[in-house]
Formats: structure tokens, C-alpha cells, sequence
């Protein structure tokens, strides 16, 4: 087949595709282009560890208030209603008596802790601890969240970046291409170079393709993050892009030692891990009171009323010529209770020193967890700080590879037009060229994601 035919051919697909896709026939859904500050908002009001940790933080106010109420007095009312009648043996005379009687009961008592062995002081002071750990583990997890987002971003920012390099890339190898078929066609070039750019131009096309399919996925995978309506298509979003920033910023990011005491000091999860500690201790406590007495006060208010129908025995009406109604026993046949209980358990079959001994387990289990987030916390700390620095020399050299390999490119671009390079030549600074390209825009965007990296890691993004 004729090269030329063939190159026609592509440049009429292409037409043809543009000319569908900009048909005013053709319905297209609205764009909406994301930012990155409304893709961390949308991120923190979807998010599945947000939702469970507001749900935790909720109970946790739960316990706290069940741990005020136990300060309080209770107030607990019972009432009953009771009917009989019938034929039964009266044993004080003893002679069978008819009756038909209602009987009234209620009771409003109230109790109040005076001593409970510093039980309900303990769970109190546990239960503000373990409040507060969960706001600030809800707090720490919105920073992991927007993090997270913040990545995922910046991913999709990449995959644009290099698709635009691939993009680049194949524009120099159909440039190429169609000279070579022109210098083929003339006789200054032999159809083996020909064939070997038809082969590079071809391996670009699937590099090209498979740049387009990782922009794809990765988009799918920040949607799935955002938490969006699966059904929409992929068409329907986009993400702008950030500024560029490859500068250092040695006023904030230059002094390692600084950044770990930070860390150490600003880490809302840290002192989340702090606050469960504390709350492990005053557990022990809480649990310990089963060894002391409990002194509570009580005090109560009790009625009975009873209302006969009738009542015979020994053939006669026995009943008084008049009774009090219910309304009246009810209201003013009432008497009162007070009085001091004391309860100890003296032996209790080891429960409590169960509850102890596991509570200072749970103790010991809280200090290990504290002391390996502070490890933890340094490591990574230390780690982002090194990737930074990195980053940083990685961009230098970049940015010095892509001056080079672009004079290299032009030069052995013009060489080989002119006959004096090879092939292979030209093709490897091409290489070299997308290569340099490729190291210096991951560079930069991987030296945005550290600075990102290192505020969330320090709490300076609190």
C-alpha cells in the first residue's frame, strides 16, 4: 500500500472524529470542573471515615451524658390495679365470705448517690476524655481525608501533564514520518528507515493510548474517593489544574529537627492517643471502686387504696354504711420513706479484680499505642522531609536534562535530515527528550505533594 494513501487515510479518520464530536446535533452533558478546594469539600462531606467518625463521636457524647446523669437523683414511679371477687374462706372468723373489691397501689420513690467508691467520678473523667479523643480523631481523620484527596488530585494533574508530553512525543514522530516518506519517495532515504519510524511511530501511538487509559482510570479511582453518582459518565467531570510550583521553601521546610518537634507537638492524632491514656487510667479507677462501700439516699412516697362492692358473710351486708371513695384514699392515704443505704461487697467472687486487672492491660495497651504513633509520627516525618529534599534535587536535574536533551533532539534531528545521522540516532534523543520531560514534570508534582505532605504531617493545615 502506498504510504501516502495511508497517511491520507489517518488524517481523514481523525476529520471525520472531530466532525462528529462538534456536530451541533449532538447532545453534550454540562462539564463540571472541579477545583481542588471544592474537590476536599465534596471529599469530607462523602467520605466514609468522616461519616463513621461523626457516628463515633456521637456515642461518645452519649456515654458523657450518661456519665453527668449519674450525679443526679432518679425519679421512678409504679402503680398497679388489682380486681377480686368471688367466694373465699375469711380465716379470722373463719366463715365463707362473698366480696367484690378494687385495689389501688402506687408508689414515686427517688434515689440519689452520696459515696459510689469513686466510681462515678472516674467514669465521668473517663467519659470527657474519650469525648474529646474521638473529636479530635474525627478531626485528624478530615486531615487524612483531605490529604488523601489532595493526592488523588494531583495524580489526575500529572496524567494530564504526561499525556500532553506523549501528545508532543507523537507529534515529532508523524513530523518525522511524513518527511521520511518524502525523502523515500525521492530516493535520499531507504525504505528500512522508513519502516523503523512507521515502528516507532506506532509504539508512540500505544504510549499515547496507554497515557490516555491512566488519566482514565485514575479519574474513576479520584470519583470513587468523591464519592459521585457512578451512573454519570466520566465525561461529565473535570479537574483543573494547579499552578506549577517547583520553588523551595527553606523558611518553612528546610530544618528537619524543626518539622519533628512540630509534628510531636501539633499532631492531633498524637494527642488523641494521649487522651486514651489518660482515659485507660481513670478505667483502672473506675473499676477499683468495686472494693469500696456505696452510701445512697433514698427517699419515697406510697399509697393503697381499697374499694369494696359488696362484701357478705353469714348471709349479711358487712360492709360500713359508708366508704371513702378511691379519689379521696388515693390523695390523702399516703406515706412517705427515707433513709441512708449501705452496701459493700465484701468478697465478690474476683469480679472486680478482674475488671481491674484487665483495665491495667487496656492501660499498658494505650502507653505501647502512644509511644509507637510518636515513633510513627518522627518516621514519617523524617521520611517526607528527605522525599522533599529530593524532590528538589531531582527538579534541578531535570530541568538541566530537558535543556540538554532539547538541543540534542534539534541537533541530531537536523544531522539526520541532512544525512549525516542515523536513524537510531535521532530516535534515542527522542527518547532522551521524552525522558527528561517525563522526570521533570513528576518531579515537580511530587515535590507539590510533600509540601501538601509535610503541613498535614506537622498540623500547620489545622
Amino acid at each position: 500500500m502506498d504510504i501516502r494513501i495511508k497517511s491520507r487515510e489517518l488524517i481523514a479518520g481523525h476529520l471525520l472524529l472531530l466532525l462528529i464530536a462538534g456536530s451541533p446535533g449532538r447532545t453534550q452533558s454540562p462539564v463540571h470542573i472541579f477545583g481542588l478546594e471544592e474537590s476536599i469539600q465534596v471529599g469530607l462531606t462523602n467520605a466514609t471515615e468522616i461519616l463513621k467518625g461523626q457516628n463515633t463521636v456521637e456515642q461518645s457524647g452519649a456515654q458523657l451524658l450518661y456519665a453527668y446523669g449519674q450525679y443526679l437523683p432518679n425519679l421512678a414511679f409504679a402503680g398497679s390495679y388489682n380486681y377480686s371477687g368471688g367466694n373465699t374462706l375469711l380465716t379470722i372468723a373463719p366463715v365463707m365470705a362473698t366480696f367484690d373489691r378494687s385495689a389501688y397501689y402506687y408508689q414515686l420513690t427517688s434515689n440519689v448517690n452520696i459515696y459510689s467508691g469513686q466510681y462515678n467520678m472516674a467514669n465521668l473523667k473517663a467519659s470527657v476524655l474519650n469525648k474529646k479523643s474521638a473529636e479530635l480523631t474525627l478531626k485528624w481523620a478530615r486531615q487524612q481525608v483531605a490529604l488523601d484527596i489532595i493526592q488523588s488530585f494531583l495524580q489526575v494533574m500529572l496524567d494530564k501533564q504526561l499525556l500532553r508530553i506523549q501528545e508532543e512525543n507523537l507529534g515529532f514522530s508523524v513530523k518525522r514520518e511524513e518527511q521520511i516518506t518524502a525523502l523515500t519517495q525521492v530516493g535520499r532515504l531507504t525504505m528500512v528507515d522508513l519502516y523503523q519510524q512507521q515502528a516507532q511511530t506506532s509504539q508512540d501511538q500505544a504510549a499515547l493510548s496507554n497515557a490516555k487509559n491512566k488519566l482514565r482510570t485514575d479519574k474513576i479511582l479520584f470519583l470513587n474517593k468523591l464519592r459521585l453518582n457512578a451512573k454519570d459518565s466520566l465525561d461529565t467531570y473535570d479537574f483543573a489544574e494547579l499552578p506549577l510550583d517547583d520553588q523551595a521553601q527553606a523558611e518553612k521546610y528546610d530544618n528537619e529537627q524543626f518539622l519533628v518537634t512540630q509534628a510531636l507537638n501539633n499532631r492531633l492524632d498524637l494527642r488523641a492517643y494521649k487522651l486514651n491514656v489518660e482515659a485507660a487510667g481513670w478505667n483502672i479507677k473506675k473499676y477499683q471502686s468495686g472494693y469500696l462501700p456505696k452510701i445512697s439516699f433514698e427517699l419515697g412516697a406510697f399509697n393503697n387504696g381499697l374499694y369494696y362492692d359488696y362484701l357478705y358473710y353469714e348471709g349479711k351486708e358487712q360492709l360500713p354504711a359508708s366508704q371513702n371513695n378511691i379519689a379521696f384514699q388515693l390523695s390523702h392515704q399516703i406515706y412517705g420513706l427515707g433513709g441512708i443505704n449501705l452496701s459493700w461487697n465484701i468478697f465478690d467472687n474476683n469480679f472486680t479484680k478482674s475488671n481491674v486487672i484487665n483495665a491495667k492491660a487496656l492501660l499498658s495497651d494505650a502507653q505501647i499505642d502512644y509511644r509507637d504513633q510518636q515513633l510513627q509520627i518522627i518516621t514519617d516525618t523524617r521520611q517526607a522531609f528527605g522525599d522533599y529534599k529530593n524532590d528538589l534535587q531531582l527538579i534541578q536535574t531535570a530541568d538541566k536534562g530537558v535543556v540538554a536533551a532539547g538541543k540534542a533532539f534539534e541537533a541530531m534531528q537536523g544531522r539526520y535530515t541532512q544525512g549525516s545521522a542515523s536513524f537510531i540516532d535521532v530516535v534515542t534523543t527522542q527518547i532522551n527528550l521524552l525522558t527528561a520531560k517525563q522526570s521533570q514534570i513528576e518531579s515537580i508534582i511530587s515535590l507539590m505533594l510533600e509540601k501538601k505532605t509535610l503541613d498535614y504531617l506537622i498540623g500547620s493545615n489545622y
